[in-house]
C-alpha cells in the first residue's frame, strides 16, 4: 500500500510499559533520543508525549570534565551522536557542539581531526 511514492508504515500501539518508561525519560531526554531508546519515531513519542499531558523539560547545560572529555573521545570511533548522547546521558546537540569544540569533523575516517 503506498501514498504519494512513500509507504505507509503500519502504526504500532503503545504499551503501559512504554508509557511508564516515557513518563520517566522525559525527565531527562529529549524525543528524539526517547524515540532511539523506545525504539519509535520522534513524531510518535512526541504524539504520545502531548497524548500523556507530559511536557518537555528544559535541560539544564552542564559543564564538560576531563573525565567526560575523555569518554567521548573513546566514544567517537564508529557511533553516531545520538548514540553517544544516550551514553553519556546528554542531549545530542551538547554531544555535536563538544564534538566540533574539540576539533572532530563528521566525515573524518575514525573520527581523526
Amino acid at each position: 500500500m503506498e501514498t504519494r511514492g512513500k509507504r505507509k508504515i503500519p502504526q504500532r500501539l503503545w504499551t503501559e510499559e512504554e508509557i511508564a518508561q516515557l513518563h520517566e525519560l522525559v525527565e531527562d531526554h529529549r524525543d528524539e533520543e526517547i524515540a532511539v531508546l523506545l525504539n519509535r519515531t520522534v513524531d510518535s513519542v512526541a504524539g504520545q508525549r502531548r497524548a500523556q499531558g507530559l511536557k518537555i523539560q528544559k535541560l539544564k547545560k552542564l559543564d564538560w570534565t576531563e573525565a567526560e572529555d575523555t569518554q567521548l573521545r573513546e566514544l567517537l570511533e564508529g557511533r553516531r551522536d545520538e548514540e553517544i548522547a544516550l551514553l553519556m546521558h546528554r542531549t545530542t546537540s551538547a554531544i555535536r557542539s563538544r564534538r566540533k569544540s574539540m576539533g572532530f569533523k563528521v566525515g573524518k575516517p575514525k573520527w581523526q581531526v
